[in-house]
């Protein structure tokens, strides 16, 4: 989809969102979630060049662990600020913080096995 669709649904669902809002609240919040749904999935969608390029990259280099935990990063970091972002939305903001917070813990962990080879390189270098 391109980019003026996108932002039309946006518009579209903040409009009704806007619209809603003094009917009642939860109205207004389930056209909301379903927005930044629909954004999501058309995201998503987008990443798709961008994964199959960082998979035939780390093919042809030959970087092929460092590629995956890019990915992993990458969908990490996505999928925390999209929930992140519908909690805050939703007046959740110590969920959102939350949501943050197991994000970075599972970025670190999986960062691990990266800083383990670069230790053990320098390690390797330093004795030799």
């Amino acid at each position: 989809m391109s980019l003026f669709g996108i932002i039309g649904i946006a518009l579209c669902g903040f409009s009704v969102s806007l619209i809603l809002k003094p009917l009642g609240g939860a109205w207004s919040l389930y056209v909301s979630a379903l927005t930044s749904l629909a954004l999501s999935m058309l995201a998503f969608q987008s990443f798709s060049p961008v994964i199959e390029y960082l998979r035939e990259l780390s093919q042809s280099t030959g970087i092929g662990i460092y590629g995956g935990i890019i990915l992993k990063l990458t969908a990490i970091g996505t999928v925390c600020a999209i929930a992140s972002g519908i909690c805050s939305d939703a007046g959740e903001h110590a969920i959102a913080s939350g949501v943050e917070l197991v994000g970075k813990g599972a970025a670190a962990l999986t960062v691990l096995p990266v800083l383990r080879h670069l230790v053990n390189s320098v390690g390797d270098f330093l004795q030799s």
